[in-house]
Order: structure tokens, then sequence, then C-alpha cells
């Protein structure tokens, strides 16, 4: 199951300015039933290997509030955001007996500049801070298997990654 709500207000201020506020909230709920049988040679049925079947409920809620002020003074522009988010996960392994929740908040700045060189061409320059989340199979901590040989095992622990990515950009607009 998965619900998004989100919203968005944007107050213009002059000719070449704005404000925005809003509000994004993801919410999942996610069960993963993961069933193994093997091939029982004096029935000649499938039986369910109880050992490495299992169940997993993931479920993660985001709640994301953020603002941006943009503006332009002749040539150069800057846009200026800042994103207040928390995330709540639950990894529920009713198999193994495992309840992890999992609570992280952040904050999140964007600044994007640009400056017009001429009406075809700009110069840009950027930065903002990312999180990239572990997706519910990397943090499922019972075996799977893909064949007999082949076992993988998530890690519960697992924390989201942080990076700062900055960019710089030119822009050359051409004609049709």
């Amino acid at each position: 199951d998965r619900i998004l709500l989100q919203s968005d207000y944007v107050l213009p201020i002059g000719e070449n300015t704005q404000f925005e506020l809003g509000y994004r909230g993801s919410f999942k709920d996610n069960i993963t039933d993961y069933t193994v049988e093997l091939l029982n040679d004096d029935t000649n049925e499938f039986d369910i290997n109880t050992d490495l079947s299992n169940v997993l409920n993931f479920k993660e809620d985001i709640n994301a509030f953020y603002s941006q002020y943009g503006t332009k003074f002749n040539k150069f522009s800057f846009l200026l955001g800042l994103r207040l988010e928390n995330t709540r996960i639950t990894i529920d392994q009713p198999t193994s007996g495992d309840y992890i929740p999992k609570n992280y908040t952040g904050l999140f700045p964007t600044v994007n500049l640009n400056y017009e060189l001429s009406q075809t061409e700009s110069i840009t320059l950027g930065y903002s801070r990312r999180l990239r989340r572990p997706r519910s199979r990397m943090i499922n901590p019972f075996p799977s298997r893909s064949s007999v040989t082949n076992i993988f095992t998530g890690n519960p622990d697992l924390d989201p990654t942080y990076s700062g990515t900055f960019d710089l950009g030119y822009i050359k607009r051409f004609g049709k």
C-alpha cells in the first residue's frame, strides 16, 4: 500500500521573486511473503520449508516540510531551499522475531545560482544535500535464496546514506 500527500503554496513577490512552502508525505506499507518449497522425493509433491520461508512487514513513513525563495536581479538569479524531513521505518520479521523501529530526521539545503551571459547562454552553480534510504530487501534480516547455493541476507541496522552534491553547468540555447 502506498499513500502520497502533497501540498504547495506559492507566493509571488513582485515581478521576479517568489516564495514557496510545501508539505510532502509518503507512506508505504509492504508485506513480503517469501515461501520456499522443496520437492519431496517420497510423495513427488512440493512441501513448504518453514526454515527458509518468512514474512517481512516493512513500513516507511516520510514527512517533509520545505520552503524555497527565489529571485532575479538583472542577469543574476538564485533559488534557496530548505527541507526538513523525518523518516520512520518499522522492520517486523515475525518469522525470526526481529522487530526494529528506526527514526531519523535531517535538514536538506539547496542553493542554485544562475548567471546569464547572454539571452542564449548561462552558467549555473548548485549545491544540494541528498538522502538515499535502504530498500526493504536490503534490510530484511531473514536469508532469502535464489538457488540452493545463492543466499542473501539483509542488514536491518543499515542506515541511510547522505551526500552533498555540487554541480556546475553551462547552458546554450539553440534555435529551433
